[in-house]
């Protein structure tokens, strides 16, 4: 958040009060996880310090009325998006939301083929971090990257070429809804103790 803000001063666009508008992948809103919470929750958060954020309607606004647009997940739909949005004088930052495992791609539910292109991809591309492809442009094309974790900034240094310095880390918060939240009820239901709940969803 403290990133976003030096940014936004720094542009020349910026007002008293930032208007970031931000945006996921087009239907995602009809199927949302974890990214769109992320979204929807940093929105409610960045209004909490006085940030005019929220959900982007293109449809509505196309590129006026903000300062900001922070797009999340690392799609090749965004990159007209951003080129756009780069040519109105906008600041965008990507959260890139992406992670790079082997074992995980050929576990995929999908052709044979399908995996084997998809691990040839991956080892070309650690073999060769700056080879061009979509994902480097478009993460050449924002103003900055904001990966929730070192490993994660770590990972897009190793595999697609792009220093740490273009990157600042954003950790995913925690809801304070869950904060105080009463063991008892699982205790009672499960019949366990000393345990960690997870919620959410587990997946390659």
């Amino acid at each position: 958040m403290n990133a976003l803000r030096e940014m936004l001063s720094d542009s020349r666009t910026a007002r008293s009060a930032p208007r970031v508008r931000l945006a996921g992948p087009t239907a995602a809103l009809a199927a949302p996880g974890g990214g769109e919470v992320q979204m929807r929750s940093l929105a409610d958060a960045l209004a909490t310090q006085g940030i005019d954020a929220r959900p982007w309607r293109p449809w509505e606004e196309g590129f006026d009325g903000f300062d900001c647009l922070h797009l999340f997940g690392s799609l090749p739909e965004h990159l007209p998006t951003v080129l756009a949005a780069k040519q109105r004088g906008l600041a965008v930052v990507l959260s890139p939301i992406v992670w790079f495992d082997m074992v995980s791609r050929w576990r995929e539910r999908a052709s044979l083929l399908t995996r084997v292109r998809g691990a040839a991809g991956m080892l070309a591309r650690r073999s060769v971090p700056r080879l061009p492809d979509w994902r480097r442009r478009l993460y050449l094309a924002v103003d900055r990257l904001l990966p929730n974790s070192m490993a994660e900034a770590a990972q897009i240094e190793r595999h697609v070429g792009i220093d740490c310095q273009r990157q600042t880390v954003v950790p995913n918060a925690a809801d304070p809804n869950f904060a105080e939240a009463d063991a008892q009820l699982f205790e009672r239901e499960y019949g366990l103790r000393d345990f960690i709940l997870y919620v959410g969803r587990i997946e390659p």
